[in-house]
């Protein structure tokens, strides 16, 4: 508008009202000099309308002092719809005294009226794609939050229940590998450790058992071997003592049988002796 209004043109000005009156949500702009006459508007019906400070719609503002005036008021318009209505000053700026007096300060105002209906309609439409987008971006929160936790604790917990099942089934040399450094890899660390110390008396126990396995076969052998050797001890014990009952017994035999011999052998020699050498 300002370049327009420099180039002191209103039938460009106007025609800039008329396409701005296209927008749905524009219900009405005007344009009031400080005298309060209607300059430029999108309904030819308010050109060169006067505005009273005592109108209704005027009123909303100018029942106020200036210093305590709101540049924004929720007002019915001609159809009784309510409109928001903007107001800005339009100030005497230094590009715009070339046309008016230096002393002026305010030249009027620019009075802008939206649609509340076509308000509220863009307002539900952007509470709507609020909550489409709140939605979106909660469900793929939850899908993050749901990815982390299958990596961040489902896993590591899926992992020591896998390592659990390996334990009871007597694998006691499995262990949990984590990255984590969390309380969960904190407990994965611990299960490793428990792990490694059972897998270690478990070593221990069969090895100890393998020593007592070997030294009882060991002892066994000896046993036998011992066993063994008695027998054959005993056997020779009992031919000793079998031949020595044997000998003492043949030394009875002979003494007894040596001395009737020697009785008959000395009568034998004495017979010999008393008999003549030619006697046959």
């Amino acid at each position: 508008l300002e370049p327009a209004m420099l180039r002191k043109n209103p039938q460009e000005i106007q025609a800039i009202f008329r396409n701005l009156s296209y927008n749905p949500i524009i219900s009405e702009i005007m344009i009031v000099n400080k005298s309060g006459e209607v300059k430029f508007a999108t309904t030819n019906e308010l050109l060169g309308k006067k505005l009273l400070d005592k109108d209704p719609s005027c009123q909303i503002c100018h029942q106020y002092q200036a210093k305590d005036r709101s540049r924004t008021a929720v007002l019915p318009d001609n159809g009784g719809k309510k409109v928001f209505r903007s107001v800005s000053l339009i100030k005497n700026r230094e590009p715009c005294q070339l046309c008016h007096e230096p002393q002026k300060k305010l030249l009027g105002v620019l009075i802008t009226d939206f649609s509340m209906a076509e308000v509220n309609n863009l307002i539900s439409q952007e509470l709507k794609g609020m909550v489409i987008s709140f939605g979106i971006m909660f469900l793929a929160l939850i899908v993050i939050v749901r990815i982390l936790m299958g990596r961040m604790v489902l896993a590591p917990l899926a992992k020591l229940v896998q390592a659990t099942k390996r334990l009871s089934s007597g694998d006691y040399s499995y262990q949990v590998t984590t990255k984590n450094q969390d309380e969960i890899g904190q407990l994965a660390n611990s299960f490793n450790d428990m792990a490694g110390q059972i897998d270690q008396a478990i070593k221990e126990k069969t090895r100890v058992a393998v020593e007592l396995d070997t030294l009882n076969k060991t002892l066994e052998k000896r046993v036998e071997e011992a066993t063994r050797e008695l027998r054959d001890l005993n056997q020779k014990l009992i031919r000793t003592e079998t031949l020595s009952a044997v000998g003492n017994l043949a030394s009875a035999v002979s003494h007894e049988i040596s001395t009737p011999l020697g009785i008959v052998l000395g009568y034998v020699q004495v017979l010999i002796s008393e008999l003549e050498k030619d006697d046959p």
